[in-house]
């Protein structure tokens, strides 16, 4: 049994902990259209295995899907637990649990956001900075960019980077990290604004069926999902 004794997740179809995915088939596994090198935009607090996010590489950040933007991406992170009684079911990605730092090498001890300097390897120094900085003062060029030049996070993203891999047709998993309390076979789930999946309507280049109403690996309720389109 998991650590969590209530729902944590956003999908009501979860009935603890978080959502959970178990990839049955899943051609990113194969093709390589795996994401993992942008953090999320700084309003993504909690992001769920299950969830749909967009990828968005041009403003370096990844983010909640739109109505008219890009594909969304399946979030399938590795789940790490820490704990004799966590399982899957306990493990979320959430922003007060991650921090951006790089170790000032300083050889003062301690732990800092730092920039090299400049000059000769031999003589150059490290200079801390405020991680929420856009770092204007450095490089005015990015200063509407979500990264500095030292690849740091600016105020517009948070420490989160999750795992996005690329669906396509055919695709089938299991999961709980849907939004509805009941589902049947022959449903139809699209991805919504929120990043989780439901029957509204959602993004509309992509669609998801009900292939068997079954169970996670930790028998709580789940589906089997094929995408379809």
């Amino acid at each position: 049994m998991a650590k969590a004794k209530t729902r944590l997740s956003d999908a009501t179809y979860v009935k603890y902990g978080y959502g959970q995915v178990e990839g049955n088939k899943l051609s990113a596994r194969y093709n390589g259209k795996i994401f993992a090198s942008l953090p999320c935009d700084a309003a993504l607090k909690k992001v769920e295995n299950g969830m749909f996010l967009v990828y968005d590489y041009a403003n370096r950040k990844v983010a909640l899907p739109t109505a008219d933007g890009m594909e969304p991406m399946l979030v399938f992170n590795e789940v790490k637990v820490y704990e004799s009684r966590e399982t899957d079911a306990d493990f979320a990605m959430l922003a007060d649990n991650y921090n951006a730092i790089v170790y000032n090498a300083t050889a003062d001890g301690k732990y800092a956001h730092v920039i090299p300097g400049t000059g000769p390897a031999k003589d150059r120094t490290l200079t801390e900075y405020d991680n929420v900085s856009d770092m204007t003062t450095v490089e005015p060029a990015i200063a509407d960019s979500n990264l500095n030049p030292y690849g740091m996070m600016g105020d517009k993203v948070n420490s989160i980077v999750p795992r996005l891999f690329k669906t396509d047709v055919g695709d089938i998993m299991t999961t709980n990290c849907v939004k509805e309390t009941e589902l049947k076979v022959g449903d139809k789930l699209h991805v919504g604004t929120d990043g989780y999946l439901a029957k509204a309507e959602g993004y509309t280049g992509m669609e998801w069926t009900v292939v068997n109403v079954y169970t996670m690996p930790d028998l709580q309720p789940g589906v089997k999902l094929m995408r379809t389109k």
